[in-house]
């Protein structure tokens, strides 16, 4: 028909708004209709929007430096529609008019003051070192101001600030070097402080080996000190065992304990008899008692 073609111009990503005569008629994810010669269609980007800024501040101390980052956000497509033009051509799908830009700039403008200020309250020596600090800073007072973004139909996901240089080379170039001449300091610490801790260990390790082989030989020197101990007394016990063993036999006369000393030979408790000129005269005396 004249004048009516198809619109399939919108992703998935894509909230279509279709208007007739300048009401709204219908809207969704990735919708494709006829479109008439009274039909505007307006496109808002329903995934994640990486915006990127750079602010030039100035720091406490009144030098100026640049702030390079992302801001992450979505667009509320209700909102959008109604602030900002983001109409698109029927026949390409591309926008008529710059009212994305403008929404990324207000996403911009709605930022930068919170940068603006963690910058003032830094010195350029204290930003130039402190991307990481500054960053968490600007994110927590994003979740704090996030109802300014929310008037806009912004939704932020995430900031990030990948990079802070000053606008004074000369300067930057100086700091640079007294950074290098910190961290070569803080280098040669960190092996000053490794060697020493190496030596205590060290020290620690002989202490500790000194002290075991002193108490290795205190505890050898405790067991020989028992182990003689015990041999006396075992051999003080042996001999009073024998000592009471033979008490009884104490006031006998020879002669008596030499008939025993046969009977226990003859019963074999005595292995072995050695014939001594004292024993055979023994056994005479008790063969001839007369003779005695």
């Amino acid at each position: 028909m004249l004048g009516v073609k198809y619109f399939r111009h919108a992703g998935p990503n894509d909230h279509v708004a279709r208007y007739v005569n300048g009401r709204l008629r219908s809207q969704g994810r990735g919708l494709s209709f006829w479109v008439g010669p009274r039909t505007t269609i307006a496109i808002v980007p329903a995934s994640v929007q990486a915006i990127p800024f750079i602010f030039v501040e100035r720091t406490s101390d009144d030098q100026d430096v640049s702030v390079a980052g992302e801001l992450r956000l979505t667009i509320d497509p209700p909102k959008a529609l109604d602030l900002y033009d983001l109409s698109v051509d029927s026949g390409t799908g591309r926008y008529r008019k710059d009212g994305l830009d403008k929404a990324h700039d207000h996403a911009r403008a709605s930022l930068r003051p919170l940068v603006r200020a963690l910058v003032n309250e830094s010195t350029i020596s204290q930003a130039l070192r402190g991307v990481k600090v500054i960053a968490e800073a600007v994110a927590e007072r994003l979740g704090e101001g996030r109802a300014e973004f929310e008037r806009l139909g912004f939704q932020v996901q995430a900031v990030s600030i990948d990079e802070i240089k000053s606008q004074n080379q000369k300067l930057a170039d100086a700091i640079g070097a007294i950074e290098r001449e910190r961290s070569l300091a803080r280098a040669d610490k960190a092996v000053a402080d490794r060697r020493m801790d190496s030596a205590k260990n060290e020290r620690e390790i002989q202490r500790y080996e000194s002290e075991t082989a002193l108490q290795l030989e205190k505890d050898r020197s405790r067991l020989i000190e028992a182990q003689s101990e015990n041999t006396v007394a075992q051999a003080q016990a042996e001999s009073e065992a024998t000592r009471r063993r033979l008490d009884p036999y104490r006031e006998a006369r020879p002669e008596i304990l030499l008939a025993l000393a046969i009977e226990r030979m003859a019963q074999g408790s005595i292995g072995q008899v050695n014939l001594t000129p004292e024993l055979l005269a023994a056994v005479s005396r008790m063969a001839n008692p007369a003779s005695t």
